[in-house]
């Protein structure tokens, strides 16, 4: 059998639907199944080399998909794949149905914006199962897929599939910062300068601050953290989950990433940077698996929430402890097995 995936990343939406796909591709290749991708640009060209999948580049533009048709069905047809996995937003009826004439098509969803013709719905956010898909599909009077929901389905590396639950310390030292594979609206910068005006925040502690590729203050940061030790910055992080797992605490945007520190049973703070995010730090902060800062767009006051936040962390050692638990209790990492096997 043979897997295509169509994702993109880059520095407007980061990285998550390609390390997503990564994780499902790798899963797939321990497997014996081949995998290709097709992106619309080379931002993640490399690192998808990196993991010993091919990779073609469209070198179109990843927000116009049914400008690509031609040229995908091109791939399409060299590739002969016998199932296609479909991880982004901007895909349209048109888009879905002629990719679907060619093989069993896979669509990875987290918003539920139409009735996806596909043959495999993949929804695998916490709020996934309380998603009504069927309505959806019976206003439209499209034939519903077969659906893969809730965390089980969560596609995580092969890393974060080995941990127990992780003991709560006594004092809360290294705390994990991630803002996902972008940065634009430059995040950890308004961070450290907040706990720069807040040093009581930093002593005793440590910040790693996970840098991504397109971070557009990589060199400042670095330049802050020769200045003030409690600053440690991470770039091109090979062993996330081992990161991860050496910090006390984390916080991070809601995304991908909310997975696998659940995977770590490293109890977090979130915070919401785009509506899609919104469901999500909602669902876990209900249901006591995390704290949320809300939306950084509307929020007044957001970045002190969110230390407020860390600090309750801080404060109560039996609420890291339940708050691991928990989390390790929602995700298993074998999600990427699970979907592999499913499809």
């Amino acid at each position: 059998m043979k897997i295509l995936f169509r994702a993109d990343g880059n520095g407007q939406i980061g990285a998550g639907h390609i390390m997503r796909c990564l994780a499902i591709a790798g899963k797939a290749k321990e497997l014996g199944i081949e995998s290709v991708f097709i992106t619309a640009d080379d931002s993640y060209y490399n690192k998808i080399l990196e993991a010993g999948i091919r990779c073609v580049v469209l070198n179109t533009d990843f927000r116009q998909l049914e400008d690509e048709i031609s040229k995908l069905l091109e791939q399409l047809d060299t590739e002969k794949p016998d199932r296609i996995i479909i991880d982004s937003y901007y895909v349209t009826d048109k888009y879905l149905m002629t990719l679907k004439e060619k093989a069993v098509t896979v669509y990875l969803d987290d918003v539920a914006a139409f009735a996806y013709p596909v043959d495999i719905l993949i929804n695998y956010n916490i709020y996934g199962l309380k998603m009504d898909y069927p309505q959806l599909y019976r206003r439209e009077e499209i034939p519903l897929p077969k659906m893969l929901l809730g965390p089980q389905f969560a596609p995580l590396r092969k890393e974060f599939q080995k941990f127990s639950v992780k003991t709560a310390c006594d004092c809360v030292r290294n705390i994990f910062v991630s803002v996902g594979g972008s940065d634009p609206e430059c995040i950890i910068v308004k961070m450290i300068e907040y706990l720069i005006d807040h040093s009581e925040l930093t002593e005793d502690k440590e910040y790693h601050f996970v840098v991504g590729d397109f971070e557009p203050d990589k060199d400042k940061i670095f330049d802050m953290a020769l200045k003030h030790k409690w600053i440690v910055p991470h770039y091109r992080v090979s062993e996330m989950a081992k990161l991860m797992r050496a910090c006390d605490i984390a916080i991070s945007a809601a995304g991908s990433t909310l997975y696998e520190l659940c995977a770590c049973g490293i109890p977090t703070v979130t915070y919401v940077l785009e509506d899609n995010q919104i469901p999500g730090a909602d669902a876990f902060q209900e249901n006591g698996l995390m704290k949320s800062a809300g939306d950084y767009r509307y929020v007044h006051n957001w970045i002190y929430k969110l230390f407020d936040g860390m600090n309750e962390l801080c404060d109560s050692k039996e609420l890291r402890e339940e708050m691991g638990k928990k989390m390790k209790e929602l995700v298993d990492g074998r999600g990427a097995e699970n979907i592999v096997k499913s499809i």
